[in-house]
């Protein structure tokens, strides 16, 4: 590859061939408007928790972009076969329930509701009012389901109620989304409170704020709809806490993004020889999202059951 330049025109992209989610880099060729062709690479890389990149462009000739091209023609075909892969998966692991499900493949966010939710992959979302017949949310809702069935839902189920209005509404909900490392303690203590977690004094919560290893904020513009904590003492464990994405934002791969952020700079800091056990308490339900990253549910071969309490200070 010929020694990297700094354009002096701007460098429009044509197409990318390879994109590589683990080290956080892509590949991809552009061209400027006097038709200046060049090999671009892009990585990823954390500031802080935020989240930046930098480019680095190789001139090639225009006899070598067909060369390129093919590698990203070839790319798209593989990734349409692999979408319609997990596709098939989907709909089998659907057909399962639909024929096959039991108690154990269904929960209920709270014992007094009527709606039972599926154990479903990470960023989908599947329930059911009997267990027999499973309605996907995002498809689904609410062209599917009857008045009564739709008022159940839209009580049991208020923030998704908005959500789609909002989405009906043409209203944009799309705001930039950006990755940083300022939270409050107050906005730290809504987003619990919006997924109805314990709450405690502000005071405590700007302890959380301030005495994590490692924050990660998601603003929605300037509105914090997700966060993410990382605690670490440099010792051999650490603790994944506070991982939630406001529902009108979720299915966008922005929890996926928060775990990565962590796991990628925990690695970052960790010496040369050390081995550090990263840990977390899921919530109910979504421990086939945590899997994906490689955490083990517990109880297993090597560990037995988490276990845990409350301590509350005396008034």
């Amino acid at each position: 590859m010929e020694k990297s330049v700094i354009p002096e025109e701007k460098v429009e992209e044509l197409f990318c061939y390879e994109a590589n989610s683990k080290d956080m880099y892509t590949r991809w060729v552009g061209v400027t408007k006097s038709g200046k062709y060049y090999n671009v690479e892009t990585h990823e890389y954390n500031i802080g928790s935020a989240y930046s990149h930098y480019s680095t462009y190789y001139p090639i000739e225009p006899d070598k972009v067909s060369y390129f091209k093919k590698i990203a023609e070839d790319r798209k075909s593989i990734e349409e076969s692999k979408c319609l892969e997990e596709e098939y998966i989907r709909q089998v692991d659907r057909e399962h329930l639909l024929t096959n499900g039991s108690d154990k493949d269904f929960y209920k966010k709270k014992s007094s509701d009527i709606i039972w939710w599926a154990k479903e992959q990470a960023d989908e979302h599947m329930f059911s009012f009997d267990k027999v017949t499973v309605y996907d949310l995002m498809r689904d809702y609410p062209e599917k389901l009857t008045p009564q069935q739709k008022e159940i839902f839209d009580n049991e189920n208020p923030r998704w109620k908005k959500y789609f209005e909002k989405k009906n509404s043409g209203n944009d909900i799309s705001d930039e989304i950006r990755y940083v490392d300022d939270i409050t303690p107050e906005e730290y203590m809504q987003l619990r409170r919006d997924v109805g977690w314990v709450e405690f004094p502000l005071e405590q919560a700007k302890a959380c704020v301030d005495n994590a290893y490692y924050i990660v904020c998601v603003r929605a513009g300037e509105k914090a709809i997700g966060v993410v904590r990382l605690l670490w003492d440099g010792g051999y464990i650490a603790f994944l806490s506070d991982l939630i994405v406001d529902s009108r934002y979720q299915g966008q791969g922005i929890g996926r993004k928060l775990v990565e952020s962590c796991i990628i700079r925990l690695k970052k800091d960790m010496k040369p020889g050390y081995k550090v056990k990263l840990t977390l308490n899921s919530a109910k339900g979504k421990e086939p999202f945590y899997e994906k990253f490689g955490f083990k549910v517990r109880p297993n071969d090597d560990a037995g059951p988490g276990m845990d309490q409350w301590l509350i200070s005396e008034e």
